[in-house]
């Protein structure tokens, strides 16, 4: 992956500067259930892939060690097999170092033609990928993903949630962003999930291919 497209935002951290490089005294290997031999950097990225990250990252949440409550880890538990979890665990790892073992290293071969994206419609659905939109709503828009202490328990369904809107609220929407999301108890952590603002990011075409996208997978609402 090039370096000015390697993985960075607002929510999340930087997996080449804060994970690739992560020195183990910054660790906290108490909930991974590693012995002493095993507690390092590349076991502690791999059992993300493998175990719930609530477990392993459970934060603060009732504010018993910490001036204020802390939510668990942001990332969904993506339960992979132990072939898989290897093999991003890897990628990830490479990210600073730019060595990859041999076994992880593809023959080139004739690269793929681009497809072609005629409709808006189409187009749409490459920018939610490209800009990460399915790490939250799911890869379909069906939402999901969990957000620890979210008033929806779980991040938003677009299907549903879409045709509530304009598209001139959506496009205002998406462009303002949600933060911070609200709360299920007043009194506990601040969601780890929350939509940034993408008007620096998404931007006129994109923009207007995003929201034909969204607004065709929207359910439709009754008619009175």
């Amino acid at each position: 992956m090039p370096p000015n497209s390697r993985p960075r935002g607002p929510i999340s951290v930087d997996l080449a500067e804060e994970t690739a490089d992560k020195p183990l005294s910054r660790i906290d290997f108490s909930h991974t259930g590693l012995s002493e031999d095993q507690r390092t950097l590349a076991n502690w990225v791999r059992l993300h892939f493998v175990k719930d990250p609530w477990e392993l990252v459970p934060g603060d949440p009732k504010g018993e060690f910490n001036e204020e409550p802390i939510a668990p880890s942001g990332m969904p538990f993506f339960n992979l097999s132990a072939e898989d979890a290897e093999a991003v665990t890897t990628y990830v790892l490479s990210l600073w170092r730019d060595r990859i073992p041999m076994e992880y290293i593809v023959p080139l071969t004739t690269p793929r033609p681009e497809p072609e994206l005629k409709t808006a419609v189409q187009r749409g659905r490459a920018v939610y990928e490209k800009f990460g939109c399915a790490g939250c709503h799911a890869p379909d828009g069906t939402g999901g993903i969990r957000n620890f202490n979210y008033v929806n328990g779980t991040e938003p369904n677009l299907r549903k949630v879409v045709s509530t809107y304009t598209k001139e609220e959506l496009v205002e929407k998406i462009n303002k962003g949600v933060s911070p999301v609200d709360k299920a108890d007043p009194k506990g952590p601040t969601p780890s999930l929350y939509m940034p603002p993408w008007k620096d990011k998404i931007k006129g075409q994109e923009m207007d291919d995003l929201v034909a996208y969204l607004f065709s997978i929207a359910e439709k609402q009754e008619e009175w």
